[in-house]
């Protein structure tokens, strides 16, 4: 059987949810109960409830609770990856869409653009519309791969830092 655990920034127990079931990496269903007062800077994580935890108190480590902590953090630093990657950027005070779909249709626009280097479109902004450039959509192209990527090598210097750490309280420091 295992127990989900909700716990705060400073490692106190919130709560423990009984019936926790592990799906993915991205999925926990707790079908004893509904998490409450989840906010970004907490952790939910499942464990055996064979692990001595108690609502209210600081979280006791053990083997078992410092790995699914560092599977908890990881999950949390993906989601803030995820929210950063296409929150957007900016490119000379223009504001650029960095969502899913903005990149493929920057990708599309980008290859068209190394293909017939005459190549001229319209693309649409916040603000309207603006002609751009073959040369001018490879540098937004740049601006946006450079954001992505950025974000990608942060997200794995803080796996890597991660899975390095050896107490809760290394764990408790690790932020996006």
């Amino acid at each position: 059987m295992m127990i989900g655990i909700l716990v705060d920034s400073l490692g106190i127990v919130r709560q423990i949810v009984p019936d926790a079931l592990y799906i993915d990496s991205d999925h926990m269903v707790f079908v004893g109960g509904e998490l409450r007062g989840f906010t970004p800077d907490t952790l939910a994580f499942i464990v055996p409830d064979t692990e001595q935890i108690n609502e209210g108190e600081p979280l006791s480590q053990t083997p078992v609770i410092l790995e699914a902590l560092k599977h908890a953090t990881k999950v949390r630093i993906a989601q803030s990856r995820w929210q950063a990657e296409t929150g957007g950027c900016t490119l000379q005070g223009m504001v650029i869409h960095t969502d899913r779909e903005s990149q493929a249709m920057l990708t599309g626009a980008a290859l068209k653009s190394m293909q017939d280097p005459s190549y001229t479109c319209a693309w649409k902004t916040d603000d309207g519309f603006i002609e751009l450039s073959a040369q001018e959509i490879l540098g937004i192209a740049d601006v946006v791969r450079q954001h992505v990527q950025g974000c990608f090598d942060k997200e794995r210097s803080l796996n890597i830092t991660i899975a390095a750490a050896t107490t809760i309280e290394e764990l408790r420091t690790i932020t996006w």
